[in-house]
């Protein structure tokens, strides 16, 4: 008798529809535990530095002042995005719990943005692949602020462009590429630095994209939107405004350390950070996970020990840190481990299988702009993973 292939089509097309409900509803838990840490972290710690001073930039402009000229900082533009909020919390509520509401705020502009990534990441990968990328992209807030800023503002904007950029690749899709483009127009509003990276992804993703709806789609997103910002400007603080707010700010900047200095003093930090040997068992499983002449049974293994060591790296640190150390931080060197545990094997498959274009696309988006954005960003900007950490050390110093 012939074999009964629609039976064993039909079984494989359950099976198949059973795992993605499955991982459907092991996203839903997952986003449920995430937001419900993130919310108890937002009412958790008091912060006198950066968390504070966007809070009050943001309030400056909900109460009249215009970004550039009446507030002469750069740093304002990246709090434009919390002005509706604030300025709608302050004529409800008044000043009365305004930090707690802005980090709220914040959680929901992230969650919004987290979904957009989601969205456009399932278009080439299953649904907890690209909810466990999703969450890494948003974790690693900058200073452990979850607060809209400078800072906060382009890690929300490069990680959608780059998700959406990867899903206009992938369905050859205008709208996504839209999307992208509109992204990447607005981080570099919130943080002008970030011009370097937010460009070289633009031009990654037309040349990947070669023609079509989506270098159309990216372009008509990307300068359409850089086009009403450059109007808004002109009508409002004018670009004079602009020049003046620019000289200010090199001129007040001007004593500190050289940007040679700030770019070996950052790749210091990451390097000392990555390599500390509380992280050095991680990568070591890492390596294990991604070496083939090792059984599958043992790189399985490894694969999941990993990341219980840099936990339990993270634990040891914070209440262990060696006073010749660079602070880092024991948090800010685990996402450092934590991309190298990621990285080494996407990287190592796209080697070993050149036909997994999904995985080598993602590494073209993210790769060449990542490397550009540290360089770039050490060299222009005096922030920096020590300041947050130092922050951190005197304000405990003076509780105690």
């Amino acid at each position: 008798m012939a074999p009964d292939r629609g039976g064993v089509v039909c079984n494989d097309a359950w099976v198949q529809g059973a795992r993605k409900r499955q991982e459907r509803r092991l996203v839903t838990l997952g986003t449920v535990l995430v937001g419900t840490f993130a919310v108890w972290r937002a009412t958790t710690g008091a912060d006198l530095a950066d968390g504070t001073h966007v809070v009050a930039l943001a309030m400056r402009m909900a109460q009249g002042e215009a970004p550039l000229s009446d507030e002469m900082n750069l740093q304002s533009l990246g709090s434009l995005a919390a002005v509706p909020f604030t300025w709608l919390w302050l004529h409800t509520v008044g000043v009365e719990g305004i930090v707690l509401a802005s980090r709220l705020f914040y959680l929901l502009l992230a969650g919004g943005v987290g979904w957009l990534a989601y969205r456009a990441l399932r278009t080439g990968a299953p649904p907890v692949l690209a909810f466990v990328a999703v969450v890494c992209m948003l974790l690693a807030t900058p200073y452990s602020l979850l607060v809209t800023s400078y800072n906060s503002g382009p890690v929300l904007g490069l990680g959608l462009a780059t998700c959406a950029a990867f899903a206009a690749l992938q369905r050859r899709s205008g709208r996504w590429a839209a999307l992208a483009g509109v992204a990447l127009a607005c981080t570099v509003l919130s943080h002008p630095a970030t011009l370097p990276p937010a460009a070289l992804l633009a031009v990654v993703a037309l040349v990947l994209a070669d023609r079509g709806q989506p270098v159309r789609g990216l372009l008509t997103g990307g300068l359409g939107t850089s086009l009403l910002v450059a109007l808004l400007f002109l009508t409002g603080p004018g670009f004079a405004a602009l020049a003046e707010t620019v000289t200010y700010t090199v001129d007040y900047q001007a004593d500190r350390i050289s940007p040679w200095e700030r770019l070996l003093r950052s790749f210091g930090m990451h390097a000392e950070g990555l390599l500390a040997w509380r992280n050095v068992p991680a990568l070591l499983l890492a390596a294990v996970a991604t070496t083939s002449k090792v059984p599958l049974r043992w790189r399985v293994t490894a694969a999941v020990a990993a990341p219980v060591a840099l936990a339990v790296a993270v634990v040891s640190a914070a209440n262990h840190r060696e006073t010749g150390e660079l602070l880092l931080g024991p948090v800010a060197s685990a996402y450092l481990v934590l991309v190298a545990v990621l990285l080494t094997p996407a990287t190592v498959l796209a080697i070993r299988d050149s036909g997994d274009l999904r995985l080598r696309r993602l590494l073209a988006l993210t790769l060449p702009p990542a490397a550009l954005g540290v360089t770039s960003l050490s060299i222009v900007s005096s922030a920096s993973a020590k300041w947050g950490v130092a922050a951190a050390q005197s304000s405990r110093s003076a509780a105690s």
